[in-house]
Order: structure tokens, then C-alpha cells, then sequence
């Protein structure tokens, strides 16, 4: 995976993948895909961190966060999509 930076992490597990893609699907096109994975990311570690824990809340949270961002980034952020 790559970070934020567009560094290479730490792989992460299934549930988190699942759930990072989903929102890459919905968010990818005004979001960079690695912000999306950080949040994602943030988000399971808030939860507690277990490896399958908290699927569909993960991806709530993630999603709410992610909105807020949306929302709240000027438009020529380096964190936008094609920015």
C-alpha cells in the first residue's frame, strides 16, 4: 500500500482492504486514494485495532471522516484527486 506521502506501508489486513475500497469507489474521484487508506487506516485504530473487527463500523466512521474532509478541503489541496 501507499501512504499519505506515497511511501510504501504495511500491508493491510482483508477487512480494511475491503472497506478502503469501497470508499475509493465512492470518494476516489475527489480524494487521493492514500488519504482515503490513512483515514481508513486511523479509523480501525480507533476501533481498537483487530484485524476483523468492526467491519461496517469501520466503514461509517471512515465514511463520516471522509465526508468531513470532502467538505471542508479548499479546492486546490494536495489531498484532492488530480490536484
Amino acid at each position: 500500500m501507499i501512504d499519505a506521502r506515497g511511501s510504501a506501508s504495511a500491508p493491510v489486513s482483508g477487512s480494511i482492504s475491503e472497506v478502503v475500497a469501497e470508499l475509493v469507489g465512492e470518494f476516489g474521484h475527489r480524494l487521493r486514494p492514500a488519504l482515503i487508506m490513512v483515514t481508513v487506516s486511523k479509523c480501525h485504530r480507533d476501533l481498537g485495532g483487530a484485524p476483523r473487527a468492526h467491519p461496517g463500523q469501520l466503514e461509517r466512521i471512515a465514511r463520516q471522516r471522509l465526508r468531513a474532509l470532502d467538505a471542508h478541503l479548499p479546492a486546490g489541496s494536495h489531498l484532492r484527486s488530480g490536484s
